[in-house]
């Protein structure tokens, strides 16, 4: 009589052998008891020490029945204690190299078999350890799937609480920011009494340091209204020259300042865009703005627009101090100061330009930044023009 066994190893508690694959391997059984003309059998464990026999429609009299509690490390010595005269088997593996078992033949009788018989058997243990494969890369990319889905889960949550935090220190910051800014600038009028000079420089400093502040604030509430997705577009008709015009309005007494040129220039054939007015008007005034600040003093700043291929493009340029090859990606990234800027008088909060790109972003465009030695920087953005 005889039996084609396979003995487990404790690694198939952690991986789930599905019933297909069982029912596949049931097949196998009956296909090599019919080929070598040997009853024939497959054992897999179930639990620990339980091991599950799967015989042949013409298998008759096993060393074993189904169900039966045997030890999984039963090994070939006992095998020949218990009368087994004949064996020849191939190591089964898990892809890990922890083995799984031995696919074998076992008889009461003396035998031997063909090389072809042995090939048939070989090729069988082939076609489980391919199962076998298949088996762990499904287990594996279940275990990586959801744990990426905890890790995410995980880090929303975090990200959340980060916001919520943020937001809330932020808005409770900004009332007595604007109280100590309000405060100050009264007293700067000098209605309620003269001040001497120190008195007079230090509250100019309370006030300035307030507002440099409070523009922090507003900034990183900005961007965390625009990563929590809760900044929403008005979108409608703008003028893109008017709009260029009404920031010009505004920034020309900080360009006159520090002897700045500010120039602007929109080609005839530019009309309207559909845009949030505001945040467009946002975007124009940070560029314009940034760009006046680092400019050398009695430079120019120019602001170009023109049409091409569907798109608006926006040109902010300023002679002054270069931005370096390797800093350029930094420019966009939030609480980031590119280190040249660093010469300058103005530092900046690091948020501005970060809000700057989101916003393009929101409205479909995109930015970007060039810079040249002795020639300064470009900041060009693009909306869709329709």
């Amino acid at each position: 009589m005889g039996l084609v066994r396979i003995v487990t190893s404790s690694y198939i508690d952690d991986v789930k052998i599905s019933d297909e694959t069982v029912a596949k391997w049931q097949r196998i059984v009956d296909l090599m008891a019919q080929t070598l003309q040997v009853p024939a059998g497959l054992i897999m464990k179930a639990e620990p020490h339980h091991l599950e026999v799967f015989v042949s429609s013409k298998t008759k009299g096993n060393p074993y029945k189904a169900g039966e509690l045997v030890d999984p490390g039963w090994d070939h010595d006992p095998d020949i204690e218990l009368g087994l005269k004949f064996y020849f088997g191939f190591p089964i593996k898990w892809p890990n190299g922890e083995r799984f078992g031995t696919i074998c033949v076992l008889d009461n009788n003396d035998k031997s078999l063909s090389s072809s018989s042995r090939e048939l058997m070989f090729e069988f243990k082939e076609i489980i350890e391919t199962d076998l494969l298949v088996t762990s890369q499904a287990y594996e990319n279940e275990r990586i799937e959801k744990a990426l889905i905890e890790a995410k889960i995980e880090s929303e949550n975090v990200s959340q609480a980060k916001s919520d935090f943020l937001a809330s220190m932020s808005y409770e910051l900004r009332t007595p920011l604007n109280s100590i800014i309000g405060f100050s600038d009264v007293l700067l009028t000098e209605q309620f009494g003269l001040l001497n000079e120190k008195q007079l420089r230090y509250l100019s400093n309370v006030s300035t340091s307030g507002k440099e502040l409070l523009e922090v604030i507003n900034g990183l509430l900005d961007l965390l209204k625009i990563e929590s997705g809760k900044m929403h577009l008005q979108m409608e008709d703008v003028d893109v020259s008017e709009a260029i015009q009404d920031a010009k309005v505004l920034l020309d007494p900080l360009a006159s300042e520090k002897g700045i040129i500010l120039e602007c220039n929109v080609e005839s054939d530019v009309g309207s865009i559909k845009a949030d007015r505001v945040k467009f008007k946002e975007i124009l005034y940070d560029l314009m703005n940034d760009a006046i600040k680092f400019a050398s003093d009695n430079g120019t700043v120019r602001c170009y627009a023109n049409v091409h291929e569907s798109k608006l493009y926006v040109n902010v340029q300023y002679t002054g101090v270069e931005i370096s090859k390797d800093e350029l990606d930094n420019v966009f990234q939030p609480f980031t100061q590119v280190r040249n800027f660093h010469l300058q008088k103005y530092q900046g909060t690091g948020l501005r330009l970060p809000i700057v790109k989101k916003i393009v972003e929101l409205h479909g465009g995109n930015i970007g930044v060039e810079s040249e030695p002795d020639k300064g920087s470009t900041f060009t953005f693009t909306i869709p023009y329709t």
